[in-house]
């Protein structure tokens, strides 16, 4: 099977089965950027999925109505799913034997330097020792040039998940951990993980933010979430 961008071993993008207009406007960016990312229908768990840990965190809400507790363990679960979702896919991957993997949210929305800058990022890849690359994402510390293209995360993490790659000897990580220790989206993982035991990678120019509509993870709408991940980059990618 011939690699993505010369590089990747297969894509694969999370979609709830509910949100077919996510999944048609990715699926039109993925032709016009020539990249075929396969469909992961993603895992929305009822409630009996939420650990006892979170259970006791959504209890210190209470009292609540009904309609505000339905909502907050509606979040909750839905956080689990995402984090199901991921894992399922990279396990996956590990199961086939593949490299690496890359893995985008329906939400992503490649930006023009997608198209420009792939390339020389992936180019970089091969001369450097990681784990994870994230394209785009709110970053929350510095970041360190290692690459003309790429900066290290040396303390802290990136939020966000919508548009990042998996190296082979990160796959058993993250399909391992406990989902009763983190039951939250699968980037508080990521960013909670010691970073003495992973190397996290950036792409200097920020190539892919969220579209700003409706956030079944978040139960809101999400209108500022693209100002936040851009700012983030300004910030901490020099």
């Amino acid at each position: 099977m011939p690699k993505i961008l010369n590089f990747f071993d297969d894509a694969y993008y999370i979609n709830l089965d509910s949100r077919v207009d996510r999944r048609k406007l990715f699926e039109t960016q993925c032709k016009e950027i020539g990249i075929e990312a396969k469909r992961f229908s993603a895992i929305q768990p009822g409630f009996d999925v939420i650990p006892p840990n979170a259970l006791k965190e959504l209890k210190l809400f209470e009292p609540m109505t009904d309609e505000i507790r339905y909502r907050k363990y509606r979040i909750k679960a839905n956080g689990i799913g995402c984090t199901l979702s991921h894992k399922a896919v990279i396990k996956q991957a590990r199961d086939q034997e593949l490299q690496n993997i890359l893995i985008f949210e329906d939400d992503c929305k490649f930006l023009p330097a997608w198209q420009s800058e792939i390339e020389s990022v992936v180019a970089d890849l091969n001369q450097v020792d990681w784990d994870v690359v994230y394209f785009g994402g709110e970053l929350n510390s510095d970041t360190i040039s290692i690459t003309d293209n790429l900066n290290l995360v040396v303390n802290g993490g990136v939020y966000c998940n919508h548009a990042y790659a998996v190296n082979k000897r990160f796959f058993d990580t993250i399909v391992n951990f406990d989902i009763n220790w983190c039951p939250s989206p699968i980037d508080i993982f990521f960013l909670n993980y010691p970073s003495n035991l992973r190397k996290y990678v950036v792409s200097k120019k920020l190539l892919a933010i969220q579209e700003s509509d409706w956030s079944d993870l978040r139960n809101e709408n999400s209108n500022d979430s693209q100002i936040q991940l851009i700012n983030s980059w300004k910030r901490f990618v020099k």
